[in-house]
């Protein structure tokens, strides 16, 4: 269904948790983005009691739009989430996370234009897109990476829980205010999928919206990472109910052929990830970790992305 209207408005919502060292340039490149099919109504950084310079270094972007909340209590992600979206003014929200920043000049306009072009969907995601990782276990890392990005292009026709990112995704508002972010679930990206499905509503990937990130380079971060996802399907499906569990499923052909591929390229790379992958899926010390929705800092994450 085709949607002719004037240009929407845009609330940009950031939660913030010590995020000095990248803040000011997300901000700076935000600012920048083209707004052709759209209105930059405002963005709202919503610091989690963050501990280092994070406020400071955002009033430097020194812009009326933007909006700073310096929470004293540290609560998590999904409460920063709800904050934001209490106060969202625009009519689409676009989340980004505070240690990403967009590829280009027009990753906003790539991510909200399904929003354009149908009047059901309510809710699109973006794909981060690792920055060139630098030592042994980055480049691990980034095998593993590859594994899953070839699969989540395959499944469901690319269109699939797969393809749902936290740290880029844009929602209508409205859709966002009857649907705040639920602390049983542990990624906001995964429930609003599910919500999706529930009522009815389209998502769509939005494959030219890129946002560039650190991913973990060290060991440490990595599990506690892998941690945060351990278990995801099962609370999903204690939530939603049993009939989304087929959202899952990941043909064993498909994850073996591209495991395969990996090996026979990074043997060495792929040895060790797969490796730390199977131990952080059953290191009970792990998934005991996750049961808080207040994760760990990752500090080698948190990185001024260089485009």
């Amino acid at each position: 269904m085709k949607v002719n209207k004037a240009k929407p408005t845009v609330t940009i919502g950031i939660p913030a948790f010590n995020e000095e060292a990248n803040i000011l340039n997300l901000l700076n490149s935000l600012l920048k983005q083209n707004q052709k099919n759209y209105l930059l109504k405002e963005i709202i950084v919503a610091s989690d009691n963050s501990t280092d310079k994070t406020i400071h270094c955002a009033k430097q972007a020194n812009d009326k739009r933007i909006i700073l909340i310096d929470n004293k209590k540290r609560v998590g992600k999904n409460k920063r989430v709800n904050q934001i979206i209490k106060k969202c003014k625009g009519e689409i929200l676009v989340l980004i996370d505070a240690d990403t920043i967009p590829k280009n000049h027009t990753t906003i306009e790539s991510l909200i234009q399904p929003f354009l072009h149908d009047s059901k969907t309510v809710y699109t995601s973006g794909v981060p897109e690792p920055v060139k990782p630098n030592t042994f276990m980055g480049n691990a890392i980034q095998v593993g990476r590859n594994v899953w990005n070839k699969l989540r292009d395959e499944i469901n026709d690319g269109k699939g829980i797969y393809t749902c990112h936290g740290q880029l995704y844009a929602l209508k508002s409205g859709f966002a205010k009857r649907n705040p972010y639920p602390k049983e679930m542990w990624t906001d990206s995964t429930f609003y999928y599910f919500t999706c499905l529930k009522q009815r509503l389209v998502y769509q990937p939005a494959k030219k919206a890129i946002v560039l990130f650190s991913a973990p380079s060290t060991v440490k971060d990595h599990i506690s990472q892998i941690g945060r996802y351990q278990n995801l399907n099962n609370i999903s499906i204690k939530y939603f109910g049993e009939d989304i569990r087929k959202e899952f499923d990941i043909p064993p052909v498909l994850l073996y052929k591209y495991k395969l591929e990996a090996f026979l390229r990074y043997p060495i790379h792929s040895l060790v990830i797969f490796a730390l992958n199977l131990y952080a899926k059953y290191s009970t010390r792990i998934l005991k970790k996750i049961n808080s929705g207040v994760w760990e800092t990752q500090s080698s994450t948190k990185k001024i992305i260089k485009l």
